[in-house]
């Protein structure tokens, strides 16, 4: 009788073991109650390109004076999500009248242009943070007759308003942290306040 009951609880004890192996792991994991139910299965590949997210335009100012300014600074960008968004844009900026002339002091015209890259950071649908790395391609302080590249980190931010349904006005002001560089078009104040429109796709 005992070696029936020693027989018996030995196939007992090998039944459990063939149990617990053909148990899915998911409820030996001693993590498996901080997951979701889809958790650990495929979510599939994320989300492609948007067209729908690309958005462009641009800054557009003119200022006359004895020395006159024409700015055009066309942009475009791409809406990673409701919170980033990054670009690239170009910048002219031509000055001209009595002084702009930068040899000889004189009436003439004096030329700004390059480009740069930028990301905001939407902290409302209203209001944002940006950061840009700008170059430009300005006349040189030490040798008028020769050019040289200026490179500028901008950092500040601005307000954005809707006007259609794909079209929003921006005010932005930023602040150039490299406004001491003599050759930079921002050393007179490193304060820059652009006006502009971007518009949707």
């Amino acid at each position: 009788m005992g070696k029936i009951k020693k027989i018996s609880l030995n196939v007992l004890l090998l039944g459990g073991l063939l149990f617990v192996s053909d148990c899915p792991a998911q409820y030996y994991d001693k993590d498996a109650s901080l997951k979701t139910p889809n958790q650990g299965q495929s979510q599939g590949p994320p989300p492609a390109f948007r067209r729908e997210n690309i958005f462009w335009g641009g800054d557009l100012g003119a200022y006359f004076s004895l020395i006159s300014e024409i700015n055009i600074a066309p942009t475009i960008g791409y809406r990673l999500n409701e919170r980033l968004e990054a670009g690239i844009r170009a910048n002219y900026l031509i000055l001209y009248g009595e002084g702009a002339n930068m040899v000889t002091g004189g009436y003439g015209s004096t030329s700004y242009y390059g480009g740069s890259v930028y990301g905001r950071f939407n902290i409302t649908p209203v209001f944002f943070l940006q950061a840009e790395y700008e170059i430009l391609n300005v006349p040189s302080v030490d040798f008028f007759s020769t050019r040289t590249n200026v490179d500028s980190r901008l950092v500040g931010g601005g307000i954005r308003r809707q006007i259609g349904e794909h079209a929003y006005y921006l005010l932005t002001i930023l602040w150039d942290m490299d406004y001491m560089n003599l050759n930079s078009p921002y050393n007179t104040s490193p304060l820059i306040l652009r006006i502009g429109f971007n518009f949707g796709l």
